[in-house]
């Protein structure tokens, strides 16, 4: 039979390895849905469009672009069917974030359009955050400091019950 300061322990080894797992698959998950940094060449009243394939419906959807010129650019997510969400415009040499969330499945795309009369240099990441992944993070980073506790609590009973018996022995 294990003794019950054992078993908390093993359940504190347990939770620990498992938070380690589940934000390993979650940072994972991110890098493998993450498109890496695109360096990109928009030439003047021509969109250029950035595809991401296969994506279900009510994944946030993450772009940043950065401007590296100064001209005068508009950015939007195209859906599946043709509508136009999260239009930003940029003039300067800056960056714009911004999250869509998907209301349908299918191919999404991100659409940069140049409406100077130069061409615009900029850098586009265009990805998919699924709900999963997002879950594995931050209950993997919550788990940790959970299972960590649970081994102090182990490691502090051991140090009280030292205490204990070496007071028994002297009395």
């Amino acid at each position: 039979m294990i003794r019950p300061d054992k078993k908390i322990l093993r359940i504190g080894s347990v939770v620990l390895v498992a938070a380690i797992i589940m934000l390993g698959s979650g940072i994972f998950l991110y890098f493998s849905n993450t498109n890496s940094t695109l360096d990109l060449t928009v030439l003047p009243a021509t969109p250029h469009v950035v595809s991401q394939k296969n994506v279900s419906s009510g994944t946030e959807l993450q772009y940043t672009v950065t401007l590296n010129s100064n001209q005068n650019i508009s950015v939007y997510v195209l859906s599946p069917q043709g509508f136009h969400f999260g239009l930003k415009t940029l003039n300067t040499s800056s960056t714009i974030s911004d999250i869509v969330i998907s209301n349908s499945s299918g191919n999404w795309s991100l659409v940069i359009f140049d409406h100077g009369s130069g061409s615009a240099t900029v850098s586009v990441t265009f990805s998919d955050l699924t709900f999963s992944m997002l879950f594995l993070i931050v209950f993997g980073i919550v788990l940790i400091p959970c299972g960590l506790v649970i081994i102090y609590i182990y490691f502090y009973s051991r140090k009280v019950e030292k205490r204990r018996e070496r007071i028994r022995n002297l009395n």
